[in-house]
C-alpha cells in the first residue's frame, strides 16, 4: 500500500517539474531575441560629460577667440579720453574690460595702482607737512623740506587723473587681464610699469615710490617675462631696457620696484650691448655700464667676437623697425618718448 503511494506521489512530481519546465520554454521562446551586439551602454549625455571634466563647465574662451567674440556682440561702449579722472573712467572700462576689452583691462590696472599710490603719498606728505614744526631748525629740516616739494610736485601731476578715486574702490585686475587679448605694446606697459604709473627705466628720473606695500597683481607676476619678450620681439624698446635690468648679474641695478630677477650674464651682456649699439652708451647709464665692464672681464674674447656680430645684425633688424633705413657704425638712435599719461601707453 505504501509502495503504491509513494509511486504515485513520485509521478506526480516528476509530472509537476516536466509541465513548469515546458512552460519556462514557452515564455523564454517567446521573448525577442537581443544579440550580443545590441548590449552596448547608452551614450553620456552632455550633462554627464560636463561633470565627467570639469572644465567643460568652467570653460573659459581663450584670449585669441576673445576679439571675435566681442564682435559678434553689441558694440562696446566708447571709449573714454585718457585725460577724464580715471573715477569717471571706471563703469565704462569694466563694462568693456568684463567683455575681454585689452585696452579697458590695460587702463585699469595701470591706473587703479596709480591712484591708489596717490592717496597714500597724498597721506605720507600730509603727515609729514603736520610735522614740520617738531624738526624746525635741525640739520633734518631742509632734507625733508626738499623732499616734500619733489613729492607735493608728483602729486600735482596725479591730482587731477585720481580726482574722484577713493581708498575703497576694488577691482579685480587680475581677472579682466586674464580674459584679454593683449597686444605687445600693452604686454610691454604692464611689465614696465611702478604702482605709481611711472616706467621702470635704467635711468629713472623720479623719486622712488612711497608704496611699499604695493602688491604686483598676480597675473602680472607670472607673465612678467613673457611679456618683455613679447614687446622685444615687436621692437619696444622699453622691453629691452627691462630685460637688462631681469638679466643684471648685480644687485648694483635698482628696479625701483617689485620685478622678476634671473641673473644671466650672457642675455644681460647682450641686450645691454644691443641697447648701446642703437641708443649710445649714455643711454645705458653708469650703473649698467659698471655691470658691463666686470662681465666683460671674464667673457672669452671669440665669445665676445661672436655676440658683437650677433649684436649688429639684431641693430640692423631693429633700426628698421624703429623706422630708421638702417644704422651706419658710429651713428645711433633716439629713444622714442613715452606718452606722458601713463593709461594712454595702452591704446585709444
Amino acid at each position: 500500500m505504501n509502495s503504491k503511494y509513494n509511486r504515485r506521489r513520485a509521478f506526480g512530481v516528476a509530472l509537476a517539474v516536466a509541465v513548469l519546465c515546458i512552460v519556462a520554454y514557452r515564455l523564454g521562446s517567446e521573448r525577442p531575441h537581443v544579440s550580443d551586439e545590441a548590449i552596448q551602454p547608452s551614450p553620456p549625455d552632455s550633462q554627464a560629460d560636463a561633470w565627467s571634466d570639469p572644465r567643460a563647465f568652467f570653460a573659459v574662451v581663450p584670449p585669441a577667440q576673445q576679439q571675435e567674440r566681442l564682435a559678434e556682440e553689441s558694440p562696446l561702449p566708447a571709449l573714454p579720453p585718457a585725460t577724464v579722472p580715471f573715477a569717471l573712467q571706471l563703469p565704462t572700462l569694466i563694462s568693456r574690460a568684463d567683455r575681454g576689452d585689452a585696452v579697458s583691462s590695460c587702463r585699469l590696472a595701470v591706473g587703479t595702482s596709480r591712484c591708489a599710490e596717490h592717496l597714500q603719498n597724498k597721506a605720507f606728505v600730509d603727515q609729514r607737512l603736520s610735522s614740520l614744526n617738531s624738526i624746525a631748525g635741525s640739520r633734518s629740516e631742509t632734507v625733508w623740506v626738499e623732499s616734500l616739494a619733489r613729492m607735493q610736485e608728483s602729486l600735482a601731476e596725479s591730482e587731477a587723473f585720481c580726482a574722484g578715486f577713493t581708498a575703497d574702490t576694488s577691482i579685480d585686475v587680475d581677472s579682466f587681464l586674464s580674459r584679454a587679448a593683449l597686444t605687445p605694446q600693452q604686454k610691454t606697459v604692464l611689465a614696465t610699469r611702478l604702482s605709481g604709473g611711472q616706467t621702470r627705466r635704467l635711468q629713472p628720473n623720479f623719486d622712488a615710490s612711497r608704496a611699499a606695500d604695493y602688491v604686483l597683481p598676480q597675473f602680472i607676476s607670472e607673465n612678467m617675462v613673457d611679456f618683455l619678450k613679447a614687446g622685444y620681439a615687436a621692437r619696444q624698446p622699453l622691453a629691452l631696457e627691462n630685460l637688462i635690468l631681469v638679466h643684471a648679474p648685480s644687485t648694483w641695478i635698482d628696479t625701483q620696484g617689485p620685478m622678476v630677477r634671473l641673473p644671466d650674464q650672457y642675455r644681460f651682456l647682450a641686450y645691454a650691448k644691443l641697447y648701446e649699439r642703437l641708443f649710445g652708451a649714455a643711454a645705458l647709464g653708469p650703473q649698467v655700464g659698471r655691470i658691463m665692464d666686470a662681465v666683460l672681464k671674464s667673457t672669452p674674447r671669440t665669445a665676445l667676437q661672436r655676440l658683437d656680430a650677433e649684436v649688429e645684425s639684431e641693430a640692423q633688424r631693429w633700426a628698421k623697425a624703429l623706422g630708421a633705413s638702417g644704422l651706419p657704425p658710429g651713428q645711433v638712435l633716439s629713444i622714442p618718448p613715452e606718452p606722458t599719461n601713463p593709461i594712454a601707453a595702452c591704446g585709444e
